[in-house]
């Protein structure tokens, strides 16, 4: 589902996803990955932003872990958008996680006001964060 008005002005937003399509040990909430076994993870994230304005011109992308805080995603210069405001941003990670170490993603979009939507399956773009045990 769409969320409005989340981030442009530098809040910081931590991001829901509001459905699963795998969930084999029950290790995600809403919005935190809960690792189930010491390991090597691989993470990926992609976020649809609705409403960019010309003048937000500093996206980060955070994925934190309990070990770790890593940023990804585009800087400066500003998003790319597509004629309706939209644009998709994302990366991945590798990082070492040990049992009940959490991770979870944030957004924060700067140099607007606060008018960026994060959306859901329903807009030109998809809103999704995996989480793949690697070794």
């Amino acid at each position: 589902a769409q969320i409005t008005n989340v981030t442009g002005d530098g809040t910081i937003y931590t991001l829901v996803f509001d459905g699963e399509i795998y969930d084999q040990g029950g290790n995600m909430t809403t919005n935190t990955f809960t690792a189930p076994v010491d390991g090597i993870y691989l993470f990926g994230l992609s976020v649809n932003c609705n409403g960019l304005a010309a003048d937000q011109t500093d996206i980060q992308l955070y994925i934190q872990t309990s070990n770790a805080s890593c940023i990804g995603g585009p800087r400066s210069p500003g998003p790319n958008r597509n004629v309706n405001n939209d644009n998709n941003f994302g990366f991945s990670l590798v990082t070492e996680m040990d049992a009940s170490d959490t991770a979870y993603c944030t957004i924060r979009i700067m140099n607007g006001s606060k008018v960026v939507d994060i959306g859901g399956s329903l807009g030109t773009y998809n809103t999704w964060f995996n989480a793949q045990l690697l070794a």
